[in-house]
Formats: structure tokens, C-alpha cells, sequence
């Protein structure tokens, strides 16, 4: 698409070539020259988990490049250099783009200039432009064509359809005249797409979705108008601002009052917030003025390149002796509204433990708590290193927060007495609670290392139970081969009908197959069996033996020792007697 570049000023070149560059990368982020560029116009993101960037910067240059022109590219290349050497910025690559052609003498000045650089470097010129305006025609139509003036008087007609009364209580020729407003707008407005929704429900469509701005909802229950508004990339909000103006209420003392405290310092998303006086000016004409209202706020994240997704989480001891670690997604990063404090919440893999971190700035205050699901059905081998970080979180050990691979060091956090309090849905409270979950998970964990059946980890009322005990003992006997204890009295069942009076006294070995409740949602599994050898066994005095049977009272003769071994599923055993 040709684009006449001619009669556009300096700074009416640079917004266009900067909507249609974050257009084409939509996590692109405008430098404005007032905020002291450093050379920056726009800076893209490299590709996600990376924190290094492309920069761009754009020229007015329609022409030929010539002395002037050179100068002005060699500053700007001089003020990234500076920004790169103060800020520590990583830059791959430089494009200075210009709505001109190439010279290979210019082409070849150029890269004499930037070979000694860190980055890479090349020219953006008229034919990728033009080539990005022939993808983004709306762009185009808005800043060079009529397309502001027909998107604002579509803006205008669908405010004014959408404060006609009946509009939401009744679907018909008003609908149909929205949806062809929405869709002339999506075809002309390059900031923001709009997307008409109708519900016949109870309570009013909302919509979680990555772009949302703003939703108008209009209507009554049983039938609900909405228009949802996305940013086509992240620099819309900048260009056209979306305000709110309200105020939010909250009675002293409350958990709402809390709650609304926690987002005035930290960001924290309200959820049907009380709210008056609201006046609200977004895209499409939406908004209005309200005597009251609910708020519902989704998180407010700094700037995604700047955030890791994921956190390592360390303990060690004061000594340096590390305890535990685990690697924690970034499930949402928020900042006030007003720039007093900032807060990170994270999850573990399994989802079962959650992390946040608030920070308040300007002081050294932070306010670190840790939450606890109830659990039941995961896998013990997952939640091993989990409870292993829950068995350590108490104090005087010390939590390291860093990056989850290649870096050793990290912040260190000293853990506060109150982490003694972490909740675990058991009676039992504090360190020695966790201690004990810790144990039962390894010993399961023991367990399906042994056995080819899938071992589920069973609700924690089962594992404070006769189970957990039996559970522990499996996990020991399979650990260590055999177990050696004392005995006083066995009542035996044994296979097969055994005339016990010409095997006793004397050592006898019994087998007895094994099932626990860990399977998928508490099912019995084979463990295999426990092979029991009794050293010297006797008839127990009170036993009045018939002739045969398969069961019998016994107890000690000359020795108590009693050695028990476990064997795999599917072992085949001869028994004595």
C-alpha cells in the first residue's frame, strides 16, 4: 500500500510508524520523547522467557539521506549505547526504520558505525513500512485517510443507541444496529476492538479475557446487553486512556475494608466492590454516570518483560545447610494504583501451596504469608518436595528467593516465628504437624517406588488413622529389608490345615498378603506380603488345638524375636508349617 509520507510532520511520521510496529508486535512498548528516550522509539520483547529486546527507532527521512540526516542516526545511536552501557539494558537488535530507500554507500556507512556494537543493527525502510500499511489498513485509514472521522461518528451513534431506553430488556432492530456499529468500528478504530454480547441469565455476562479494557452492561435480569472492549496491543491504553472515577466504600473494621486497604497498597484485584459517584469514559462512547455501582478489578501488572515467571524458593539453614527448595509459577504480580507498594503471588507445581509477597516503597516492610490447601488424589513423588519446604518454613531458618536455574545466590528472607503457623487442615498445630506429613508423604512415596499399581495420596483424616500407621511400618520393612522387633502373643491364620502340635515349639514363618488404601480414591492395592519369621514359637497355654486347623493362638517359647521381611506381588512362598 502506498502511503503518502510527504506532508506529515516529524512527529506525525513517528506515531504512525509506532501504531503500526505495536500492531505487528502487540507487546511493544512507545517510548515518548519526553520521558528521555535514550534512543528508544519502541522497544519489542524478544520471545517470551527472554529479557532482552529489539529496538526500533523511527525517522521521519521521505528522501535521500545525506549529511544532516546521518548525523541524527549516529546521535541516536549514541544516546542506545549510553542506555545500554548505564542501564544495563539487553538489546539484540537495533532497526532504524524510515519511510525512505537504501543507498549502498548509506547501507555501508551504517554498518561501519555499529560493527563494534554489542547488537545487531539494521535499516527498516520504505518498503517494510509500506508493507506493515498494506497488513494494517485501518491504521492507515485512521491517521492518513477518513477513518477517525467514521470511527468517532460510530462511536457517537452507538453511545446513543445504547442509552436508548428498552435497549437490553428487549433484543431486535436496536441489536442488530449495535452489532453493525461494533463491527464498523472494528473495521476503522486501530486501538481497540469492540465484541456484542446478549444474555438471557440471572445475573450480567462478564467476560475474563486477555485484552479486556471494559465492558458495558446494560439490562435487567433475564436479559443483559453487553459491549466488551479489547486493546489490540498494549500501547491502546496509553493512546487512548480508559478512566474510571469513583468512590469506593467500605465500612471500618470489616473484611471489605480490608480487602479494599490491601488494593489501595498493593493492587490486590477487588472483587464487587461497593462503589459511588461513579463516572466512567472508555472506547466505543461506553461509560457514563452512575450513583453507585459494584467494582470488579483485574490485576494491575507492571510491565510483562520485566517480571520472571518463574521463582525459586530456598531454605537453608543460618549456617548455609540447604534444607529444601522449590520452583514456584508467578501467578500474578500487582502494584498500587497510587505506586506505594507492590505484590507477587505465586503457586507451587502442584497447586496445593501459595505464596504472596508485599512489599511496600520506600521502607524495608514486607508481609510474606504462605497458604495451604487441603489435598487429597495427588501424587506422593510430586508432593515430596512440597511437604519437604513445608516441614523446614519455620524459624530460625532462613527462605532465599532467586531465579530457578543458573543463579546461586538470591535474596534472603530471615522466616518469622508466625511461619510456625503455616495451616494444615489437622488438628495437630505447628512444626511437629508438618514434620509428620512430611513422613507420611516420603512413605508413600517409598511405597510406589516398589509396586507397580499408581499410589494416590489418601485425605489427611486417613493418614492420622490405623492407615497412616500401617502405611509408615510398609514404608520402613521396604526400606530396610527386614524388620526386627519382640512379640508376646500372634493369633496365626495360615492356608492350609497344619496338625500344630508337631510343629510346636520351634520356629515357624508365615505369610500374610498386604493391602492399603491408596489407591484412586481410597481403592484397596497389593503392596505384596509380609514374610514373618517367629525365632521360637509355642501354643499359646489357653489354646485347646483340634487335631488340624488353619488357625492358632501363639506366644513366645524361649525367644521373642520376631523378623518380618517384605516380598514383591506375585513372590511365590512356601510357608512353615
Amino acid at each position: 500500500m502506498r502511503v503518502s509520507w510527504s506532508p506529515m510532520s516529524g512527529d506525525e511520521v513517528e506515531e504512525f510508524v509506532s501504531i503500526l510496529l505495536c500492531r505487528e508486535y502487540p507487546h511493544a512498548q512507545r517510548i515518548k520523547p519526553g520521558q528521555g528516550d535514550g534512543g528508544i522509539d519502541i522497544r519489542v520483547p524478544d520471545e517470551p522467557g527472554r529479557s532482552s529486546f529489539t529496538i526500533y527507532q523511527v525517522k521521519k527521512f521521505s528522501d535521500t539521506i545525506d549529511t544532516s540526516e546521518r548525523s541524527q542516526i549516529k546521535k541516536s545511536v549514541e544516546r542506545l549505547r549510553k542506555t545500554v552501557s548505564e542501564t544495563g539494558l539487553a538489546v539484540s537488535e537495533l532497526v532504524v526504520a524510515f519511510p525512505s530507500s537504501m543507498t549502498p554507500n548509506n547501507d555501508q556507512w551504517f554498518t561501519d558505525l555499529t560493527a563494534n556494537d554489542s547488537f545487531k543493527a539494521r535499516w527498516a525502510g520504505r518498503d517494510f513500512l509500506e508493507g506493515l500499511a498494506s497488513k494494517y489498513p485501518d491504521v492507515v485509514d485512521y491517521f492518513v485517510g477518513n477513518g477517525r472521522e467514521r470511527a468517532e461518528t460510530a462511536l457517537y451513534r452507538m453511545a446513543t443507541l445504547l442509552g436508548a431506553p428498552g435497549v437490553g430488556a428487549s433484543p431486535g432492530a436496536s441489536m442488530e444496529r449495535i452489532q453493525a456499529l461494533a463491527d464498523t468500528l472494528n473495521a476503522c478504530d486501530p486501538l481497540y476492538s469492540y465484541e456484542l454480547q446478549t444474555a438471557q441469565t440471572q445475573e450480567p455476562p462478564r467476560r475474563h479475557a486477555a485484552g479486556l479494557v471494559f465492558s458495558d452492561i446494560r439490562g435487567n435480569p433475564g436479559q443483559w446487553t453487553a459491549v466488551h472492549v479489547f486493546a489490540r496491543m498494549d500501547e491502546s491504553a496509553n493512546l487512548r486512556p480508559v478512566t474510571l472515577n469513583l468512590t469506593l466504600t467500605a465500612k471500618a473494621g470489616t473484611r471489605e475494608h480490608e480487602k479494599l486497604e490491601d488494593f489501595i497498597e498493593y493492587g490486590t484485584p477487588l472483587v464487587d466492590a461497593d462503589a459511588i459517584d461513579i463516572v466512567s469514559d472508555a472506547p466505543g462512547g461506553l461509560g457514563g454516570c452512575y450513583s453507585r455501582g459494584q467494582i470488579t478489578s483485574l490485576p494491575l501488572t507492571p510491565h510483562r518483560d520485566q517480571e520472571p515467571t518463574e521463582v525459586r524458593l530456598e531454605i537453608v539453614k543460618p549456617s548455609s545447610l540447604p534444607l529444601a527448595g522449590v520452583n514456584f509459577t508467578v501467578v500474578e504480580t500487582t502494584q498500587s494504583l497510587s505506586g506505594t507498594g507492590r505484590r507477587r503471588a505465586l503457586k507451587d507445581p502442584t497447586g496445593l501451596l501459595t505464596h504472596e509477597l508485599r512489599v511496600r516503597y520506600g521502607t524495608t516492610t514486607t508481609d510474606w504469608t504462605f497458604s495451604l490447601k487441603e489435598w487429597k488424589g495427588g501424587s506422593p513423588a510430586a508432593m515430596l518436595p512440597l511437604t519437604a519446604f513445608i516441614r523446614h518454613l519455620h524459624c530460625p531458618n532462613i527462605l532465599i528467593v532467586k531465579r530457578p536455574y543458573g543463579i546461586k545466590t538470591g535474596e534472603q528472607l530471615p522466616i518469622p516465628s508466625p511461619a510456625e503457623q503455616l495451616p494444615i487442615p489437622s488438628p495437630a498445630e505447628a512444626h511437629p504437624a508438618r514434620v509428620w506429613l512430611h513422613t507420611m508423604i516420603e512413605a508413600l512415596s517409598t511405597i510406589q517406588e516398589r509396586v507397580t499399581s499408581r499410589v494416590f495420596v489418601p485425605e489427611l483424616e486417613t493418614l492420622r488413622s490405623k492407615t497412616g500407621r500401617q502405611i509408615a511400618y510398609a514404608a520402613k520393612v521396604m526400606r530396610e529389608g527386614s524388620v526386627t522387633s519382640h512379640w508376646t502373643k500372634y493369633d496365626a491364620q495360615v492356608t492350609k490345615e497344619v496338625d500344630w502340635k508337631d510343629v510346636l515349639p520351634g520356629p515357624i514363618t508365615i505369610v500374610i498378603p498386604q493391602q492399603l488404601p491408596i489407591g484412586f480414591r481410597g481403592a484397596l492395592i497389593d503392596i505384596g506380603s509380609y514374610v514373618f519369621t517367629f525365632t521360637d514359637a509355642a501354643i499359646a497355654p489357653d489354646a485347646e488345638p483340634p487335631h488340624l486347623s488353619t488357625q492358632m493362638s501363639l506366644v513366645p517359647n524361649s525367644d521373642d524375636t520376631l523378623i518380618n521381611r517384605w516380598y514383591p506381588v506375585n513372590t511365590e512362598f512356601h510357608e512353615t508349617p
